[in-house]
């Protein structure tokens, strides 16, 4: 899988957690915004 942003780097797994974990939060609190 090749990083879209560093196209001369390899996603590393720790990335992709990170971005996973940042995305959950955004998701969360728009969720809580909008209810």
């Amino acid at each position: 899988m090749r990083n879209k942003y560093f196209p001369d780097e390899e996603i590393e797994l720790n990335d992709l957690y990170l971005m996973c974990d940042m995305i959950e939060r955004v998701a969360r609190h728009i969720h809580l915004n909008l209810v």
